[in-house]
């Protein structure tokens, strides 16, 4: 076999390959909806999301999970068409339709071959303004909820979030809150209910439109003009705010009598994803828990050997955010799980090293250029940058916005944005094996107990 490669000299470096962030065609219509569309030819496809200005953050005491239940029987058929027949129509022109619920909006996403998509928005034009809302549909939807619900309930990781939300968001309306609200409350909630709110609120509204693939701008317009999706009102909610005063640290079991494990989430609310410090907490975040080589992983798992991974983040929703961490250890390692996280916590404010930071910082560098490989990606990203009111540039600024930050920022930011004295920290498992791991690690902080069915 030939062989022309001459291995004593190395080999000649490649030219780097310039990448251009894309830009989506936006405009705002007369009606104050926005339009935001990357036009691309390479795949015959068209990923269409639409966001209408209702979650569950509008949702009065008696109808938590409405909105998730309506956005569960939506799909359900359309006067002209049984659930079945509907669900074929759409499979038939190979697309895909979705619809989900969450605290600010409720989300429509669309995928379908540029060739039927006329077609594809006949049928959802059917399904806004022509539901079926069958009463077998709803009824079946409704008991799928409430079985999910119930599998739920036995899981420690859903009972561990469930819980940790009900406290860390107690105080910011709706956010404390599951989407999927609760057995009791679904259970009280009725077809009739559901239908005079859609009619009256989301039925009569125009949504945002963020669009990626194989058509132009304009004759993307002109379709959703011709199905009239832009001809309704249209609605902005009014900014919020809530009271962020953070309650002294404090340890919730929620007792599980059988595991042989605790499921461990820790954290508070922490500001918002506007504010100027964002930047610092995703660095901070990647070298704290938000890697496999950041420190509490380094600690937990490669040297104490407590778990097969541990991690944290930043949440944000529009109007209120959290940092949390999130385990799961052996029932006996609870105690010395803890006492890690507490120390990993106290040091991350004091010691962040430059090695640290420089391969947080090229981490995300390297990797920014993934965010848009698909259409689903390019969408996601605009929806994502309209929701939190981000300005027009800010992915083109993203690079140089996380090579700007210092290490004073970074140090800032896990002074005043992780706080052990804080943590409201849940465990889910033996409570006998929980307060005795505490016991003997010499964890002294506050206990209180959780029913696991007042949760649900």
């Amino acid at each position: 076999m030939g062989n022309n490669i001459k291995r004593a000299a190395p080999p000649v470096e490649g030219s780097l390959q310039h990448f251009e962030i894309p830009i989506p065609a936006e405009k705002v219509m007369s009606r104050g909806n926005i339009i935001s569309h990357y036009q691309r030819d390479n795949i015959p496809l068209i990923n269409m999301m639409m966001s209408f200005p209702y979650g569950a953050l509008l949702e009065h005491e008696n109808e938590k999970g409405l909105l998730n239940l309506l956005c569960s029987v939506l799909d359900e058929g359309t006067k002209s068409r049984t659930s079945l027949e509907f669900s074929d129509a759409i499979e038939f022109l190979g697309s895909s339709l979705s619809i989900q619920a969450d605290y600010e909006q409720i989300i429509i996403s669309l995928q379908s071959l540029s060739e039927k998509f006329e077609e594809t928005l006949q049928l959802l034009h059917e399904m806004l303004q022509q539901p079926r809302f069958e009463l077998k549909d709803f009824e079946r939807e409704k008991n799928n909820i409430l079985v999910r619900l119930r599998q739920a309930k036995d899981m420690p990781e859903a009972i561990a979030d469930r819980a940790y939300r009900n406290i860390v968001y107690h105080n910011t309306g709706n956010y404390g809150a599951p989407v999927h609200g609760t057995m009791k409350g679904l259970t009280g909630i009725d077809l009739p209910q559901v239908r005079e709110w859609y009619i009256g609120n989301m039925q009569k509204s125009t949504p945002d439109v963020f669009s990626a693939g194989d058509i132009a701008f304009e004759e993307l317009k002109n379709s959703l003009e011709k199905i009239q999706l832009l001809h309704g009102e249209v609605t902005k909610s009014e900014r919020k705010s809530y009271v962020t005063d953070l309650p002294e640290r404090q340890i919730y079991i929620v007792d599980k009598p059988e595991s042989v494990q605790t499921e461990i989430v820790v954290g508070h609310l922490t500001n918002n994803r506007t504010d100027n410090d964002y930047f610092a907490k995703v660095l901070l975040n990647m070298i704290f828990g938000g890697q496999f080589s950041s420190r509490l992983n380094l600690n937990l798992r490669e040297k104490n050997g407590l778990t097969y991974g541990v991690h944290s983040s930043f949440n944000y929703h529009v109007y209120a955010g959290d940092f949390r961490i999130g385990t799961s250890v052996s029932s006996g390692d609870t105690g010395k799980a803890i006492r890690e996280i507490l120390l990993e916590s106290e040091r991350i404010g004091n010691d962040i090293t430059r090695d640290e930071i420089d391969f947080a910082r090229t981490s995300l560098v390297n990797r920014f250029t993934l965010n848009f490989e698909t259409y689903g990606q390019l969408v996601s990203n605009s929806y994502s940058r309209h929701l939190f009111g981000l300005p027009g540039n800010y992915y083109h600024t993203y690079v140089d916005n996380v090579l700007a930050v210092t290490a004073d920022d970074i140090h800032g930011a896990a002074q005043k944005r992780i706080s052990t004295a804080k943590y409201q920290i849940v465990l889910v498992g033996s409570t006998l094996d929980i307060e005795k791991s505490l016991s003997e690690s010499g964890i002294d902080i506050p206990v209180q107990k959780i029913q696991n069915e007042s949760l649900w």
